[in-house]
């Protein structure tokens, strides 16, 4: 995978520690990648046990455990938010066309009264 070992060293040497994260346009800059190939290099360092944290300003090379559980509670928290919306997905309906539909119904007075239609009272 095209500059994973640059962005391993770069991150483990410069970045350690939340207080040092990195934004992902800085990394796309410095190793002419777009974000989506930045999160795929992340992504493949991660699966082989590199501890990379990340966090709304960026990725950092963790320097302790609590920051791994921070990361690992905003990746389940993400991964929840897309199960619900998976689900509620799966749950919706099509809306059906919708007919109008009008009738006129003709009866006396005598009957619409009996049928609760309408009441009348005497003057």
């Amino acid at each position: 995978m095209q500059n994973k070992k640059e962005i391993h060293d770069h991150l483990k040497e410069d970045h350690v520690g939340r207080e040092n994260a990195v934004s992902s346009r800085e990394l796309e800059q410095r190793f002419s990648m777009n974000g989506r190939a930045i999160r795929r290099v992340i992504h493949s360092l991660r699966q082989d046990g590199c501890p990379i944290c990340s966090e709304k300003r960026g990725y950092y090379y963790a320097s302790s455990q609590s920051e791994i559980n921070g990361t690992v509670s905003r990746l389940t928290d993400f991964m929840n938010g897309i199960s619900d919306t998976s689900t509620a997905l799966l749950n919706s309906k099509i809306p059906s066309e919708q007919m109008k539909v009008t009738f006129t119904v003709t009866m006396d007075a005598a009957t619409a009264e009996k049928l609760g239609f309408c009441t009348f009272h005497r003057v």
